[in-house]
């Protein structure tokens, strides 16, 4: 290919310089004689570099250089003083970059020896330097070497330099390239050390690599080992080393394990990874090569292996640990070691720092709180858990082993601070950046073994406080069971305290609670109720004996000076449990506690009434629970009950039965507290006025729970007053948020009580409600009960305005909607009550219905968008849902349902599809959060639809405005994006816009381009040839009983017809691949035929494989039989794999072999349709003369007469006779003339297997009646019949039947149905003769006769039993007879037995007995043993 002439010059600067590359690799000695001498062959004249350069490049560079600081600050090569030679190297190649000292200048400074070392490499790098300024000069400044816009170009003249060079130094291509290439390895490196802006020719030259390799000029193993020894490439960036990687030239594993092996410390890659996590988010292609390299770190460290290399595991192991500190000590303390900020020590070079925040450092002495993180950075958590490269062992054991180094990291806190200041680790103060990272490894270990993991930490480790409170606050937002596990642990850590008077356990526990309690109501008992319940009563408190008390006062006496006002005022407000002569000691700490309540002028309310009440009354429901429990396990009355109703009647009547008689909806099978209420009341001990009244009043509180707060707001004035109150402490939250808009300032400190009282109104409301649904484990939704007038809805509908309106005040310019910090406990709130979460999601089902039908507004479905948003983030708050229509249904998380939910049957349910779920991604990726991956798929398959469809861009202007964020988030499989398209509907659309907007779908989405491998937006795309292979085995799998069907078939065939290469395509092989010959009978094989009926017949076999896939063939040709159900292929699939056959015979270079052996699966079904293919053989006749196996039997098929017959196989003879009998295309004469040349036995075998079939669909019965039985056939299965009768009749007058047997009936594994269909095909041909009335037949045909008819017995009979040993299901003679199974079943064996029976009493004569073969009567059952036994000695007596 020869360049412009445009080009002229500019390319044969660069053939000169790859001439001088390759020939200082390919001859070092000739190099270092050619710098002796001061000749150079590439140029005789001294240009600098800098005369390249035009006017334009000054304002690149300046453009460019803080971006190339940042970017080479971001590989550290470790800080070495150069040597001589290194040094004035260095110099050289700065003089030759500024301008001011020529190529060959510098190289005269190896020549005159003012520089030591070796002078080939050097000059290898300034003839490097020559071809890099000569392609900038032809593209323009600041393009890169093979930049991707000139890369056709330039890689053709590369490749044709290189072959002219290996041709001209006798070598071999490969070698000249692989030089080349290994020399611009070595400039990028330099470039990467220099500062300089290198994106542009790394890209370059990786795409050069890849173009040689995809040429076969490179081998991929050969270039990979190369680059690993190189360690110019080891010091490269890593984003560098994973481009590498993605184009399979080199492995990450491979580069993890070069780096260790070359003793590489462990802090370059440290470094590299830490400044892609703090400043490269915003970069997909730096986002990728993190997770990558994070998963094969954690592969090596953590899956389990045989030859596991341990210092590459530690090695590894301390990249991952010293990530995780350093990101941690930015996170919280915002700042970075000081081995980030690298500085140059070349001469003459500036020093270059890079940030390390933004703001500025916190000073160690400082005890102010720790700052919140400002940067937004990788969550590489986040990256592993969605890498499914990571086996879920190995993600497990990484995230253990991270959450306790995040917990154990820099323990400095003292206690006295953290009680101080614990709520500023709450989840609404927490520093965000932490509280995501804690979140995935939340999810990645689950809540149960993230708390498991927190208890062993805190009570075996020195900890960081901070991130353990950070952690209790994210594991109780992040799932609804967290809560149960949190109080396990803290009562454990509290009795383990008390118990072993071990201080630490108690603070555990104690601080544990406290910070619990500060999440709110709806998510943890305030601090107070928590430790009522915990120590008022004497059964459940850890301080039941009086040094257990005397310890936990101590500690709560120590805690006095730090402890905040509501913990104080919770142990004076609260009964403590106080056992005997601990009293004084309890007032002298309530003292105390006063004392320190004055200081802060907090005001203490007298509550010892309500104390000495409570007390009461927690004894007496202690007394109601044992006599309950002594009932419920004995069936008696307890005796202290008994006892008490006679010597303690004041405190029997008024304390003991009010609490056993408490009100309660009644169960409708008694327990044991309404048991032990009849005992009493029969006993007499509660009178009948009070039984019957307390009867009365369970019936009313069944009647107020159906209603309760389900009540019409209109018939009940008292019902407003909740609503009202609740949507005032609403307003107040919104009027406390509004009051708080400052960006710089945390959360209002009255929020939280705000939503604590909104918590508790919600839980006052639902109580009774809920009290119905206490033990439920899933929601029942049924949208046809929403009712607006009912209070739970009304809640809903309050909670979804308000939130609409903190979203709205929470933005500075009132414009736009910005969350609040506080909205996910908000919103939270739902799940305290399950009422409201049954509530809420038959609100948002019943609004879908509404929203297909365009009755919201615009601003409603922002609104949802929002609602669903957070509820996505807090799904495990919630219990799972079923639908009250699919009740047998496994319960699901609500968003699954409610994606199902979004019909698109019609333009309006499309578009409000859309336009909700445009609003919740909108919402999600403004807060960078995570979505469904449900929810990505359905959006991104439908959104650039309606444009199409319906001219509506509205609902689908986040996909065209963020493509790209969105592909890289989450990439559609083929498989999905076809069932999509399968069910969605096209309405009115032309078919060629539709054709148009799928194939272009398809080419962006999942086709690569044509000189890249892999797209580099799109690492999974395909070829042409892939994606049909894919599409046809994704829609094999899908179905073809879809909506749009023809559509993804039409679609299929414009791709195969436009593809270049159907060569490359062999969907035979791919489907033998899938499906083995172990899934024979798999009915897919049929739908599989289906598809490639429609697609040309040369994509179905490869003509330079045809011997290999003729085996295959063989195989798929018995699968169609096995799933058809019939006696040969259809005619339609016999055509296309003919076809097929014939078009890869039609290539060049094929011989008559090859086809040969491919055609042979194929004969036995040409013999039975030879009739229809007269027709399609004519159109292929030129193809057919050129084979002589083609040839051959066309030409004996053209007559048929006896000769031709003795040309088939037996089987091939048999087939095509039974065509002949079906179709009565010859005379009788001619049919028995060609009989008469065969082997009889294979035409009976298939007119048998013929007649099988019919019984198997029920057209023919199992056992004549010989009442009108001819009648009833139809006329082909009579001609059939007759045949089949008259050629088994004439075979058995000559031949014994054991030939028969042997040729005829099926083996145990045979899967073809009408020839394991032929022994029950037999037994009726053999009783209908005995049966119809004919011609006196021989005792030599009689006993023939019945020696089959045995035979058939005992195939059926050992088939069966053969069965039920192996464990298979019998089947009905029902099924049977209507074709389900040609199975035996017992009720077939039974009536087959009593046919046998009187066959053998009607026609058989002890004489002819006498002659049965002795092999076939000890084959049978022992009854017809003795039974023919007994008829021939009768005789003889």
């Amino acid at each position: 290919m020869k360049p412009t002439s445009r080009h002229g010059l500019s390319y044969g600067a660069v053939r000169v310089a790859l001439a001088k590359i390759i020939h200082l690799h390919s001859d070092l000695p000739a190099v270092v004689r050619e710098n002796r001498d001061g000749h150079c062959s590439t140029n005789k004249s001294t240009v600098p570099i800098g005369n390249y350069m035009n006017d334009n490049t000054v304002g690149i560079e300046e453009k460019t250089e803080r971006e190339s600081k940042r970017i080479c600050s971001s590989k550290h090569f470790p800080q070495k003083k150069l040597t001589k030679d290194e040094g004035c190297y260095v110099s050289s190649v700065n003089q030759c970059q500024r301008g001011s000292l020529s190529l060959l200048d510098a190289t005269s400074l190896y020549k005159d020896g003012r520089c030591g070392g070796e002078l080939a490499p050097r000059s290898a790098w300034n003839a490097a330097s020559t071809l890099y300024t000569s392609i900038t000069q032809t593209h323009g400044p600041g393009r890169g070497l093979l930049m991707p816009g000139v890369s056709q170009i330039t890689k053709e003249v590369i490749l044709e330099q290189i072959e002219s060079e290996a041709e001209s130094l006798g070598v071999e291509v490969c070698m000249a390239a692989k030089s080349m290439i290994m020399a611009l390895v070595k400039l990028l490196a330099h470039l990467v050390q220099e500062g300089k802006h290198y994106l542009s020719d790394m890209e370059g030259l990786i795409t050069t690599t890849h173009f040689l390799m995809s040429r076969k000029i490179l081998s991929t193993s050969d270039i990979g080992e190369q680059f690993l020894k190189e360690p110019a490439f080891l010091k490269l960036p890593l984003v560098c080393i994973w481009r590498f990687s993605s184009i399979g030239v080199v492995s990450l594993e491979q580069i993890i394990k070069s780096l260790h092996d070359s003793k590489h410390t462990s802090l370059s890659v440290v470094e590299d990874l830490v400044h892609l996590v703090l400043y490269e988010k915003e970069n997909p292609m730096n986002t990728s090569a993190v997770s990558e390299i994070l998963a094969v770190l954690i592969c090596i460290v953590y899956e389990p292996a045989k030859d596991k290399c341990v210092s590459l595991s530690k090695f590894a192991n301390r990249v991952l640990t010293s990530l995780t500190e350093r990101l941690l000590n930015h996170v919280l303390y915002n700042k970075v070691k000081k081995g980030l900020n690298l500085s140059s020590q070349e001469s003459g070079d500036q020093h270059s720092h890079v940030k390390s925040s933004p703001k500025e450092k916190v000073s160690k002495s400082s005890d102010d709180s720790i700052e919140r993180s400002t940067i937004k950075v990788m969550n590489i958590y986040e990256l592993v858990l969605n890498n499914i490269s990571i086996s879920t062992q190995a993600l497990e054991a990484y995230c253990s082993s991270q959450l306790v180094q995040v917990l154990t990291h820099r323990p400095e806190l003292h206690l006295g601070r953290v009680l101080r200041n614990q709520e500023n680790w709450r989840s609404t103060q927490a520093n965000t950046t932490l509280s995501a990272w804690m979140w995935k490894l939340v999810v990645a270990l689950g809540y149960e073994a993230a708390l498991n993991t927190l208890d062993l930490v805190v009570t075996n480790e020195e900890v960081n406080w901070a991130c353990i409170l950070t952690l209790v606050a994210t594991a109780l937002n992040c799932h609804r069971q967290t809560v149960t596990v949190l109080k396990r642990m803290i009562q454990r850590n509290i009795q383990r305290g008390c118990e072993d008077q071990d201080m630490e356990s108690l603070v555990i526990g104690f601080l544990f609670a406290r910070h619990a309690s500060q999440e709110g109501r709806h998510i943890f008992p305030t601090y107070s109720l928590w430790f009522s319940a915990l120590f008022a009563t004497e059964s459940g408190s850890p301080v039941a004996n009086k040094q257990a008390f005397v310890f936990l006062i101590q500690f709560l006496t120590d805690l006095v000076p730090h402890e905040p006002a509501y913990c104080l005022r919770a142990h004076l407000t609260n009964q403590i449990f106080t056992p005997k002569g601990c009293k004084e000691i309890l007032s002298d700490y309530c003292y105390l506690a006063k004392a320190r309540l004055q200081e802060l002028r907090e005001k203490l309310e007298d509550c010892s009434i309500e104390h000495q009440s409570l007390k009461t009354k927690n004894k007496v429901a202690e007394e109601v629970e044992s006599a309950v429990k002594h009932f419920s396990e004995t069936g008696k009355i307890a005796n202290f009950i008994l006892e008490a109703s006679i010597f303690r009647k004041p405190h029997f009547r008024s304390a003991f039965l009010p609490a056993l008689l408490i009100p309660r909806q009644l169960p409708d099978v008694p327990d044991a507290r309404a048991k032990l209420i009849g005992a009493l009341h029969s006993a007499g001990k509660i009178s009948f006025n009070m039984y019957s009244s307390y009867i009365e009043a369970c019936q009313k509180e069944s009647s107020d729970l159906l209603t309760g707060v389900f009540i019409d707001v209109t018939q009940d004035i008292t019902v407003e007053e909740p609503i009202i109150e609740l949507s005032t402490m609403l307003q107040e939250l919104v009027d406390e948020a509004t009051s708080n808009q400052d960006e710089s300032t945390a959360t209002s400190p009255l929020v939280l009580p705000c939503l604590s009282r909104i918590s508790g109104k919600i839980e006052e409301m639902m109580k009774l409600s809920d009290s119905m649904l206490k033990d439920v484990k899933y929601l029942t939704v049924d949208a046809r009960k929403f009712n607006p007038k009912m209070v739970p809805y009304q809640v809903i509908q309050k909670i979804m305005e308000t939130v609409g309106k903190l979203c709205l005040i929470s933005s500075p310019d009132k414009s736009a909607k910005r969350r609040p910090d506080f909205l996910s406990q908000f919103v939270s709130l739902i799940s305290s009550s399950v009422t409201l979460q049954c509530a809420l999601f038959t609100y948002l089902i019943h609004n879908v219905k509404i929203g297909q039908q365009g009755e919201l507004c615009k601003d409603q479905i922002e609104n949802y968008g929002v609602i669903l948003s957070e509820l996505w983030k807090i799904e495990g708050l919630f219990l799972p849902i079923i639908e009250a229509s699919a009740p047998d249904q496994q319960p699901q998380y609500f968003f699954r349902l409610f994606l199902d939910k979004l019909k698109l049957h019609s333009r309006q349910a499309s578009i409000f599809a859309c336009s909700i779920m445009d609003s919740w991604l909108q919402w999600s990726l403004m807060e960078e959060e995570n979505v469904p991956p449900q929810l990505l798929h359905l959006y991104c398959c439908l959104a650039p639809r309606l444009p199409l469809i319906y001219n509506d861009q509205a609902c689908s202007r986040l996909y065209f405005n963020k493509y790209n964020i969105l592909s890289q988030k989450h990439k559609i499989s083929l498989e999905k994006w076809i069932i999509f398209e399968l069910q969605s509907t096209w309405e009115d659309t032309p078919i060629d816009v539709r054709q148009t907007y799928l194939k272009c779908r398809l080419l962006q989405d999942f086709v690569s381009s044509s000189d890249t491998l892999k797209d580099n937006q799109n690492p999974d795309s395909m070829s042409i040839d892939n994606l049909i292979i894919e599409m046809v085995f994704a829609f094999l799998k899908i179905g073809l009983k879809q909506p749009n069907s023809n559509e993804i078939l039409m679609l299929i065939q414009s791709l195969a017809q436009d593809n270049l290469n159907p060569t490359s395509i062999c969907l035979l092989e791919e489907w033998h691949r899938h499906h083995t010959e172990g899934t024979a009978g798999d009915i897919s094989v049929l739908s599989f035929m289906s598809i490639c009926g429609c697609l040309p017949s040369s994509l179905f076999l490869r003509a330079d494989r045809l011997i290999q896939l003729s085996e295959a063939l063989k195989i798929l040709v018995n699968q169609i039989l096995v799933a058809s159900q019939d006696i040969q292929m259809n005619l339609h699939d016999t055509i296309f794999l003919f076809s097929s056959v014939l078009s890869a015979a039609a290539a060049p270079g094929i011989k008559n072999l090859q086809v040969q052996h491919c055609f042979m699966p194929l004969r036995t079904a040409i013999m039975f349709h030879w009739e229809s293919l007269g027709s399609f053989s004519e159109s292929h006749n030129n193809i057919i003369r050129r084979h002589s196996c083609l040839e051959s039997l066309w030409n004996i098929m053209k007559i048929e007469n006896k000769k031709t017959l003795t040309f088939l196989t037996e089987e091939e003879s048999g087939i095509r006779l039974l065509a002949l009998c079906l179709q009565q295309s010859v005379s009788e004469k001619e049919m028995n003339d060609l009989i008469s040349v065969v082997d009889t036995t294979y035409y009976i075998k298939w007119l048998l297997a013929y007649l099988g079939l019919q019984q198997m669909r029920g057209s023919i019965p199992l056992f004549p009646d010989g009442k009108g039985l001819a009648s009833d056939f139809k006329e082909q299965d009579k001609r059939v019949i007759t045949a089949c009768q008259k050629a088994l009749n004439t075979f058995l007058a000559i031949s014994q039947p054991t030939k028969i047997v042997k040729n005829i009936f099926p083996s145990m594994t045979e899967t073809h149905l009408a020839s394991k269909s032929v022994p029950t095909a037999l037994v009726f041909i053999l009783l209908y003769n005995n049966v119809m009335p004919c011609n006196s037949v021989g005792e030599v045909k009689i006993l023939n006769q019945f020696e089959l008819l045995l035979q058939c017995h005992i195939f059926h009979s050992y088939r069966y039993d053969s069965q039920k040993s192996s464990g298979e299901n019998s089947l009905s003679l029902k099924a049977h007879s209507a074709g389900n199974s040609d199975s035996p079943n017992l009720e077939y064996l039974t009536e087959l037995n009593q046919k046998i029976f009187l066959y053998l009493q009607q026609k058989m004569s002890s004489k002819m007995l006498t002659k049965l073969s002795k092999e076939t009567v000890l084959k049978c059952e022992s009854e017809m043993i003795s039974a023919i036994k007994f008829k021939i000695q009768s005789k003889e007596n």
